[in-house]
């Protein structure tokens, strides 16, 4: 008797931390869900942001660091509404949050988005473009790239 008790006591524990680590899992789970939801609907935003501005599939997946490929498989989960299974990489959660600041930059410096992306086409003399365009620049493809051209629309806005 005394040994089932034991035994029984012994049980109470172990199944406790499992039932503690499959909640832990669980919440683990469902924060990478929201995450994913998240990266999706940032991602959306911003194709169509590159769209607009006149890019192309292969300069997408240069300004996003990522191969064509994969451009293509996010476009084809987060169509009509759908959502990454996954979040996305850090650098390329990056990488939207700069081109979301460039973009709200021309919409609050420019009178529309046809004149923002023909600003954003345009040669630029300024020292940080040396006479190329602002996405130009961006398409170097670096995230310090984004950065330098995000700072300087930020600096312009004042």
């Amino acid at each position: 008797m005394k040994l089932r008790r034991i035994e029984e006591s012994a049980a109470s524990y172990v199944v406790e931390p499992r039932r503690a680590a499959t909640n832990s899992l669980n919440a683990k789970g469902e924060e990478r869900l929201r995450l994913a939801g998240r990266d999706s609907a940032a991602l959306r935003t911003v194709l169509n942001i590159l769209a607009t501005w006149g890019l192309n599939g292969e300069q997408t997946s240069v300004i996003l660091g990522t191969p064509l490929r994969t451009v293509y498989s996010w476009r084809e989960k987060i169509k009509n509404g759908g959502s990454l299974k996954e979040p996305l990489a850090v650098d390329t959660v990056e990488r939207l949050s700069y081109i979301l600041g460039v973009w709200e930059a021309t919409m609050i410096l420019l009178p529309s988005e046809a004149e923002a992306s023909k600003f954003l086409q345009s040669p630029n003399e300024s020292a940080v473009f040396g006479g190329r365009s602002p996405l130009q620049r961006m398409l170097d493809g670096q995230v310090a790239d984004l950065t330098v051209v995000r700072r300087w629309f930020d600096g312009w806005r004042g």
